[in-house]
């Protein structure tokens, strides 16, 4: 789909990632996302495990 610049189209899953909705949204109706994914965590837990880090 072809958007304007001020509405974005927004996937809703759940935690097994399976999509159950995709939406245009305008942007003035979004908040910032401050969880970090479940696979994100373990993810930077298994590199500092390794002495690695992630620049974030």
């Amino acid at each position: 789909m072809t958007y304007d610049g001020t509405v974005f189209e927004v996937e809703f899953a759940g935690k097994d990632g399976r999509a159950y909705a995709i939406l245009p949204i305008y942007g003035s109706k979004l908040m910032i996302l401050r969880d970090t994914p479940e696979y994100a965590v373990a993810s930077r837990n298994a590199l500092s495990r390794n002495g690695l880090t992630v620049d974030t």
